[in-house]
Order: structure tokens, then sequence, then C-alpha cells
């Protein structure tokens, strides 16, 4: 097991500490626009769902007798854009050809001019454990030590034979939360989000490559 970074991720010779974190934090800036972005994309796919649910709900009043509300909403907010003379694709697509390009290729330039090209440096030489070889050992070890401690008075031992029934019930709780519609709304959205930060997360990462 190796616990130095990679090659690609060590600072080169005479590289000076304040570049390296200068350079991290507009990388940084850079990766907080990349969930920026993909929060954009979300945004785009939401609003588009949202219309086509808006139409099924306009056929919905029509079938109710509600004609004269339903042409209204027909006709004033199905497919309306959500910016003057801009549908949401043009808004993302503006995003993308102006602001998230200049950002992505200035922070390329940086990287390539001061850093060698080599990304992530500064996160690389910051995270470094003493000892991180034994540490999840030696975590485990007090873990146990800890539950032993526990056993051996009769009041903690208590908790120890209680603890695995809490924790079934928050599993039962949690199953049965999860299957009600209002969380599979949200986590349908969780999703459509999480889907669109990693096309754009992984974007960047191919293109640092």
């Amino acid at each position: 097991m190796n616990d130095r970074p990679s090659e690609r991720h060590r600072v080169p010779d005479g590289l000076d500490v304040a570049t390296v974190e200068a350079v991290g934090k507009l990388t940084e800036a850079l990766e907080t626009t990349e969930r920026a972005r993909g929060h954009l994309y979300s945004f785009h796919q939401l609003t588009g769902s949202a219309d086509l649910a808006l139409g099924e709900a306009v056929d919905a009043l029509r079938d109710a007798g509600h004609t004269d509300l339903a042409d209204r909403i027909a006709t004033e907010l199905v497919g309306r854009n959500v910016i003057a003379d801009r549908w949401t694709f043009q808004v993302v697509e503006d995003y993308d050809d102006g602001y998230w390009s200049l950002f992505r290729d200035l922070e390329r330039e940086a990287r390539q001019t001061l850093t060698a090209g080599r990304p992530h440096l500064h996160e690389a030489s910051t995270f470094k454990m003493p000892f991180s070889r034994v540490m999840p050992y030696v975590v485990l070890v007090f873990f146990a030590l800890m539950l032993v401690a526990l056993a051996m008075d009769a009041e903690t031992r208590l908790g120890l034979y209680v603890a695995p029934i809490w924790f079934v019930l928050l599993g039962f709780a949690w199953r049965h939360n999860s299957k009600t519609p209002r969380q599979q709304a949200r986590i349908a959205e969780w999703k459509t989000m999480a889907a669109a930060e990693k096309a754009a997360l992984t974007e960047t990462v191919d293109l640092t490559l």
C-alpha cells in the first residue's frame, strides 16, 4: 500500500507553496462552478418535465369541464419561455459557450503555466495523516475496546442489547418512508441533479487528463 500521491499529483521541484495554494483555489472555484452547471442542467430537465406535466394537467382540466381555465393555461403557460426569448436549453448553451468555457480554459492555462499541468496539487499535499497505514486498524481496536467496556457494566450492557432493535426499527421506518409518493418524487429529483452534476464533473476530469 502506497500512501504517497502519484507522480502526476506531486509538486514539481522548485514550485512554491503560495503558487500551489493559489492554483488550488482556482481549481476549487471551477469545481464549484461545475456543481452550479449541474444544477443548471437539472433546471433545464426539470422545467421540461414540468411543462409536460402541465400539458397533462390541461387535458385533465378539460376532461373535468374547466375548459376556460384549461385554454388559458395552454395559451399563456404551456411551452412558455422561462426567460424572454430564451428556452432553457438556450440558457444552458449560453452558459456553456460563455462563462463556463472561459472559466475552464483559464483554469487549464493556469495549471499548464504554473504547475506543469498537474491537477489537484494542493489537495494532494494537504491531506496527509500521520501513520495512515495503521490508523484504520487503531480505530477498529478502539471501537472494540469501547464495546468491551460497555459490556462490563450492567447498565451500559443493556444499551448494547437494545441498540440492534433500535437500528432494525430505524431500517423499517426508512423503508416505509422511502416508498411514499412524496419521497419517491424527491429521490427522482435528487437522482436527476446527481446525474447532471456527475456528467459535468466527468467532462471536466476528461479535459484535465
